[in-house]
């Protein structure tokens, strides 16, 4: 580049000796050749130094998209879904004033889910507001220029504190929409930065539709656990507030063994729906006082395979499935209705095999009255290895010594 420039002054020789005197030319062409020799390294330097922080803002954000993306692919969760898109936003980004409003299906309104900075924390848009009729009707993003144009679309911007609106859409259905206010920097949003948002909405529109499935999914499965709930309660009461109990400790012991939101809420539904093979079996043998023989075991032991039998066609988690057919197998092999080892029985009925069994030993039945907290510990112990995984019990005991189970009993 400095050679470049030198040959580029040496021809111009004959025009700067008519512009500035051959006298002075020698001397103004030893200084050009200082400074081009001086001052080159130090302009490669700058250029470096821009280079490199402009690629290593690229490449942070680039790093929080794919974390972004990774995120929404690890999670069904609404709340966690929204807090993500509005951490890359402010953090990244560097916007100062995000808000995400959802459609509320109830309310037919779309309402303001998540925002930061806003002076306002709460905003609603009717189904017929200009901004929703356009998103719909055009849905990419609409900047405070166009909204200009139109009375209500800029009232629509204003209230949000938005010079850029972002709709969220999947399969041709608007699911809400992201406001953007100002970057911190005062700059105008670039091509970069338009890109990037891009990617941002589309991601984060798949997720929330996944995420409102997955909540469709579980109305249905509250629904349909209502309705079996009922019919053991119709069956039999105490079974009924049994299954309730076992519900809760397995949930607990779920949590205290570090297991996610969504597997301890089916260990927890197959607390609930545990027994619900036991309507196969006769009141005469369930509700007996005394003994039983060795026929009416084996009625028993069916209960678990029932059930499965029952909920195999309802869409219900494979960890709810499972919890409920194996909560009776053991350790050693000697359990029901498939005879598995510690390694193949799965954790949710491992888990639902201890609950089941404390509850159990503290509660009355026919036949004898119900231990104390105590006596069911040490027999917990004793059977740790053997009948229950180890592991388990210790979460269970915790569960006891922190009185996360008061409410129960």
């Amino acid at each position: 580049m400095t050679a470049i420039f030198l040959l580029t002054i040496l021809g111009s020789e004959r025009i700067l000796q008519d512009v500035i005197g051959y006298q002075a030319f020698l001397p103004t062409l030893l200084a050009t050749l200082i400074i081009a020799i001086v001052f080159h390294p130090l302009r490669e330097q700058i250029q470096l130094f821009f280079n490199r922080s402009f690629f290593r803002e690229r490449h942070s954000r680039e790093e929080a998209v794919r974390d972004f993306i990774q995120t929404l692919s690890s999670t069904l969760d609404k709340n966690k879904l929204v807090n993500s898109v509005v951490g890359v936003l402010t953090d990244k980004m560097h916007i100062e004033k995000v808000s995400i409003m959802l459609l509320n299906e109830a309310q037919k309104k779309y309402v303001t889910t998540i925002s930061s900075g806003l002076s306002n924390d709460y905003h609603q848009f009717t189904r017929d507001s200009p901004i929703i009729g356009r998103l719909k009707k055009e849905p990419k993003e609409l900047s405070r220029l166009e909204a200009e144009r139109d009375v209500g679309l800029k009232a629509d911007m204003e209230e949000i504190e938005a010079v850029l609106c972002l709709p969220l859409i999947s399969r041709e259905r608007l699911l809400g929409l992201i406001g953007l206010g100002e970057k911190k920097s005062g700059t105008a949003y670039n091509w970069e930065d338009m890109d990037l948002l891009t990617t941002l909405r589309y991601e984060a529109s798949i997720a929330l539709e996944n995420s409102l499935l997955y909540e469709d999914r579980l109305r249905s499965y509250s629904n349909t656990i209502k309705t079996l709930l009922a019919v053991i309660e119709a069956r039999d009461a105490e079974t009924h507030n049994h299954s309730k109990r076992v519900a809760s400790y397995a949930g607990e012991i779920a949590g205290e063994l570090g297991l996610s939101e969504e597997e301890a809420e089916a260990i927890e539904i197959g607390g609930f729906l545990h027994d619900i093979g036991k309507i196969g079996v006769a009141d005469d043998v369930l509700k007996k006082p005394g003994g039983l023989s060795e026929e009416e075991r084996n009625l028993i032991r069916q209960h678990a395979a029932i059930g499965d039998n029952i909920l195999a066609s309802m869409e219900l988690s494979p960890t709810t499935l499972e919890a409920i057919r194996h909560h009776h197998g053991k350790p050693d092999k000697g359990g029901y209705p498939d005879g598995l080892g510690l390694d193949s029985i799965p954790l949710s009925a491992r888990i639902l095999a201890v609950a089941d069994a404390y509850d159990a030993m503290t509660s009355d039945r026919p036949y004898r009255k119900a231990m104390s907290r105590e006596k069911a510990i040490i027999e917990l112990k004793r059977d740790s290895g053997r009948h229950f995984d180890p592991q388990v019990v210790e979460a269970m005991i915790s569960v006891l010594n922190q009185g996360r189970y008061s409410f129960l009993k």
